[in-house]
């Protein structure tokens, strides 16, 4: 094993252990300490690697998040329609948050640690737009197949998608058994259902 490759297996188990123990204890109440020994290195092992325990939080996130974003764009494109490509990933990321609730409780300190820095903020929020236009994308495409003039921009429909998503997030994450799992993708069809209905709407007042 070369010194590249030998530093790279130190800094994935680095981040496995950092995801068990911020799992279980927190960001805030979690050590380097902990880390470190869960993972069977030394302090001086995670040192070489990370800044400190933001640090590894911020590696540990992009590496997750980039996953649940490779996972729900997967199941999108496995479907045809644009509806379908909604429901489809609607579904994928409340599995997500059936399968790993307190990752997503991580990510909302990681969220409250870019939003406050300069330096780190351009680049996830260029991530967050990226996800708006794909969904307002998906939406537009469908009212275009239907003839339906979109009232808001499509990147404003994306953001209101993506809000509802992060809403329902958090309700579920206080409360599993609060909302049926299928509540989000139901939702959606309920949008795409507005946009029929204003298609159909259409066309009755041009036969008039």
């Amino acid at each position: 094993m070369t010194r590249d490759e030998s530093r790279q297996l130190t800094r994935a188990r680095l981040l496995d252990a950092a995801a068990d123990v911020f799992a279980k204890r927190g960001y805030g109440r979690a050590s380097v300490e902990e880390i470190a020994t869960a993972a069977g290195y030394t302090i001086g092992a995670l040192y070489s690697n990370f800044a400190g325990k933001e640090e590894v939080l911020l590696a540990l996130l992009e590496q997750q998040v980039a996953g649940i974003g490779d996972r729900i764009l997967a199941a999108t494109l496995a479907e045809e329609d644009p509806v379908e490509k909604l429901r489809a990933g609607a579904r994928a990321w409340m599995a997500f948050l059936d399968e790993e609730p307190q990752l997503y409780a991580l990510m909302i300190e990681f969220w409250t640690i870019w939003v406050r820095d300069p330096e780190l903020r351009p680049r996830h929020a260029e991530r967050f737009a990226a996800v708006r236009r794909f969904i307002g994308e998906l939406i537009q495409q469908k009212a275009d197949e239907m003839g339906v003039a979109m009232r808001l921009p499509p990147d404003q429909v994306g953001a209101a998608v993506v809000a509802l998503a992060d809403g329902l997030a958090l309700q579920h994450l206080a409360d599993p058994d609060a909302l049926p799992k299928d509540l989000y993708p139901s939702l959606l069809g309920i949008l795409v259902q507005a946009l029929e209905e204003s298609h159909a709407a259409g066309r009755r007042r041009s036969r008039r």
